[in-house]
């Protein structure tokens, strides 16, 4: 009983530590691209990154306030970003579509 609760707690912490490294990469990636000199907010990128992993698009409120807010973005920007960040999740396998 008490190696399966260690499983479980090791199983979840593994989830959320995936999770938080593809909000970060996305964060980090944005505020790279958007040299504006101001500071997103932390939720508005994960309220946006949120929007695209639904498959809602540029068109989605959040995403759109992020394309507002940096007039170095754009819709097709924003979208190759995202793909990036699926690409490098643990496990997959880059190559020929």
């Amino acid at each position: 009983m008490k190696n399966l609760t260690l499983t479980m707690i090791l199983i979840s912490l593994s989830f959320s530590v995936f999770a938080d490294g593809k909000i970060n990469r996305f964060k980090r990636q944005i505020q790279n691209e958007c040299t504006t000199g101001k500071s997103i907010p932390s939720l508005l990128l994960k309220k946006s990154l949120i929007e695209l992993i639904r498959g809602e698009g540029c068109s989605a409120k959040f995403t759109t306030l992020l394309i507002g807010q940096c007039s170095d973005l754009n819709c097709n920007r924003i979208t190759d970003i995202y793909n990036e960040i699926e690409q490098v999740r643990a496990g997959a396998v880059i190559g020929d579509e």
